[in-house]
């Protein structure tokens, strides 16, 4: 049978392909980690392959970053024993198994919960630095970001900048910046707390539901 008008699907174990439906690479596959779309199955005698279960035609995605690149490339030349560019590779209409691909959900409908970020960023000259950490409620968030301000002042310069004419310093309910006003980047801390939207993939919430026993 083939199967290739959008929307038509095919079940294996649980699991439903689409017509369409995006899709993920997965460690199975010498396509891991691309993304990808379903363009057609076929099963039984209309298959190609000799192949025990459906054969699933999927067009992938060129990667986008360059590292995604490299490491594509350097996966199917040491497959082929010889050089590989992404020109060299096929990305549409590969044959792939279902255990190879995993479905994704689309955006659209997926429920989603705010979450508190304590983001950190400060320089020391010249050199620079990132923290971030998430909660899930403000109160905790608020406390994360008074201990980590509270320690800067006990164990960094962070008291002789601001005695200092030549950094400023500004603050607010839930942010503290401190910087040298004539070079931002040589010298300056930064935290705050930021609001954000957890979009919480079917996965994600099934794991939680299970640990909680029923309530996310």
């Amino acid at each position: 049978m083939v199967i290739k008008h959008t929307g038509a699907a095919y079940q294996y174990k649980g699991m439903t392909f689409a017509i369409g439906q995006r899709i993920y690479a997965n460690g199975q596959s010498d396509w891991e980690g691309l993304f990808g779309v379903i363009t057609e199955i076929r099963t039984d005698g209309d298959k190609e392959t000799e192949n025990e279960t459906a054969d699933i035609y999927c067009s992938f995605d060129a990667p986008v970053l360059p590292a995604d690149v490299t490491e594509l490339e350097e996966r199917f030349s040491g497959l082929y024993q010889e050089p590989k560019t992404i020109e060299d590779i096929s990305l549409d209409e590969v044959i792939m198994a279902p255990e190879m691909i995993e479905p994704l959900e689309p955006w659209t409908g997926r429920e989603k919960k705010t979450v508190w970020a304590v983001a950190v960023d400060w320089s020391w000259h010249g050199e620079h630095g990132h923290l971030e950490e998430i909660c899930t409620d403000y109160p905790d968030a608020k406390r994360k970001l008074t201990e980590y301000l509270s320690e800067e002042f006990d164990n960094s310069t962070l008291l002789q900048w601001q005695a200092d004419d030549r950094y400023a310093a500004v603050s607010g309910n839930d942010s503290y910046e401190c910087y040298e006003k004539e070079d931002y980047q040589r010298n300056q801390y930064h935290i705050c707390i930021e609001r954000k939207d957890l979009v919480m993939g079917p996965v994600f919430i099934r794991e939680i539901t299970e640990e909680t026993g029923g309530a996310i």
